[in-house]
C-alpha cells in the first residue's frame, strides 16, 4: 500500500524512537478529572524500551525535526493537516518500517465480514482514564458523522452502513457496523468480505470523546486541553516556532518508544523548509 509523504517520514521517525522520564502536562489532567500519574522504575518497565548499551545516555533520547505548522492534532477529522500526530493517538493496526502490516490482536469470521479486535489491557488515556473499545467506536462514528465535514470519511465505507450514514441516507449512527462489545472487544461488519481490512484501520486513531465535548474543535491544539492515547503527549506547541510531544507516562500499548521527546521546529507549509541549511546549523538532527 502506498502511503502518503508524511506517513512515510513518521515511519522513519518511529524507527529511533527513544526514552527516559518525560515532562508531563497537570494542568489538562486536573481539568478532566485525571489522576496524575508519578513514573516509577515499574511503570518504566511497560511503556519504555531499554536503551541498548551502546545509546547516548537518556537525558540525550531527544529528536529534532522539521515539520510544517498543523492546524491541530485531531488526526480523526484532519489527516493532512495534523502533521506529527500519528505519536499521540493510539491504532488498532500498525505498520512497520517496511510498510507491513504487524500482526495485531485481531480475529476475523470465517466469511470475512466480522473482524474483532481485541483493546491492549491496561491501556490509558494521559489522563489516567481507560481507552476502552467504546473510546474506538466513538471516533469511528465521528469520522464518519456527515456533520464532521471529514474529506476522508470514504476509507471506511467497506464497514457496513457507513456510506449511507455519511451521505445522509440512513441518520442513525446506531446502523454502522461497529460495536463494543465489552471494555476491551470491538466489533466491525464489512458489506462484503475485505481481506485488506486490517490495512484500512492503520488509517484510524481514536478521540477523547470527554474532551472534545468540553472543548471542540479547539481540544488538540493546546497542551493544557490535550489528551493522549499514544506514546507520546503534546507538552508544548508556541505558534510558528515549535511543538514538542514528551513521553506519555500511562502509555501501556505495543508501540512503545525509546525517545524521550521529539521536538518540531515548525515552518508554514507556503514556505520552503530550510533542512539543509538548519541541519547544518545543528538546528535538527
Amino acid at each position: 500500500m502506498h502511503l502518503p509523504i508524511n506517513f512515510k517520514f513518521a515511519h522513519i521517525i518511529l524507527l529511533i524512537l527513544s526514552v527516559a522520564a518525560a515532562c508531563g502536562n497537570t494542568e489538562s489532567n486536573e481539568e478532566l478529572g485525571g489522576e496524575h500519574l508519578t513514573l516509577t522504575e515499574a511503570d518504566l518497565e511497560g511503556i519504555v524500551k531499554p536503551l541498548p548499551p551502546d545509546a547516548a545516555p537518556a537525558e540525550d533520547q531527544v529528536f529534532r525535526y522539521l515539520a510544517y505548522e498543523p492546524n491541530s492534532l485531531d488526526m480523526t477529522m484532519l489527516i493532512y493537516e495534523s502533521g506529527g500526530s500519528p505519536f499521540v493517538h493510539e491504532r488498532l493496526a500498525l505498520l512497520n518500517h517496511e510498510q507491513e502490516l504487524v500482526p495485531g490482536a485481531w480475529e476475523v469470521s470465517e466469511d470475512a465480514k466480522s473482524w474483532t479486535f481485541h483493546i491492549h489491557p491496561g491501556s490509558r488515556w494521559s489522563d489516567g482514564r481507560p481507552l476502552t473499545a467504546h473510546d474506538f467506536e466513538y471516533s469511528f462514528k465521528r469520522m464518519l458523522d456527515p456533520n464532521g465535514g471529514n474529506v476522508y470519511a470514504f476509507f471506511y465505507y467497506d464497514i457496513k452502513g457507513a456510506k449511507a450514514y455519511n451521505q445522509r441516507k440512513n441518520p442513525d449512527p446506531e446502523s454502522v457496523g461497529i460495536r463494543a462489545i465489552d471494555d476491551l472487544t470491538l466489533r466491525f461488519t464489512t458489506e462484503e468480505p475485505v481481506p485488506y481490512f486490517p490495512y484500512l484501520i492503520f488509517y484510524s486513531w481514536v478521540s477523547p470523546r470527554r474532551a472534545i465535548e468540553k472543548y471542540g474543535d479547539a481540544w488538540s491544539t493546546r497542551p493544557e486541553t490535550f489528551v493522549s492515547s499514544g506514546p507520546f503527549t503534546l507538552t508544548e506547541w508556541k505558534k510558528s516556532d515549535r511543538m514538542v510531544l514528551s513521553l506519555n507516562r500511562t502509555y501501556k500499548g505495543p508501540a512503545r518508544p525509546f525517545l524521550e521527546r521529539l521536538i518540531y521546529n515548525l515552518y508554514v507549509v507556503a514556505a520552503q523548509p530550510p533542512v539543509l541549511p538548519a541541519y547544518e546549523s545543528n538546528e535538527i538532527d
